[in-house]
């Protein structure tokens, strides 16, 4: 499949999802890399605004807010963010992550 038919497939499948289940069954994500590109930047609003979608998801809104809820909750302010002392810890849990550096791999 080349790319014009990939791109023919991919909205007319997004047209049948909104025509049967409505524009909210489409969610949108925007963060690395797309934010960095301007061509992407510039286009994104007018593709998100075409799905009609309420449901809009970013690198803030799954990574970085849930931070600063948890610093509101602990501290009593959003930007108030608790900072590991990995020094002085005795057991460390780690979960969806990879503590390892690239570098000793090679």
């Amino acid at each position: 499949m080349d790319w014009d038919e990939a791109l023919d497939y991919v909205a007319a499948r997004l047209k049948e999802v909104r025509e049967e289940y409505g524009a909210d069954a489409v969610a949108t994500f925007q963060g690395n890399p797309s934010v960095h590109n301007s061509g992407t930047l510039l286009s994104a609003g007018g593709l998100v605004r075409a799905i009609g979608s309420r449901n809009r998801f970013t690198a803030t809104s799954i990574d970085q807010l849930p931070h600063h809820f948890a610093g509101a909750e602990m501290f009593g302010h959003p930007f108030l963010m608790p900072i590991p002392d990995i020094d002085r810890t005795d057991f460390m849990l780690m979960m969806g992550a990879n503590p390892w550096p690239a570098t000793a791999a090679s």
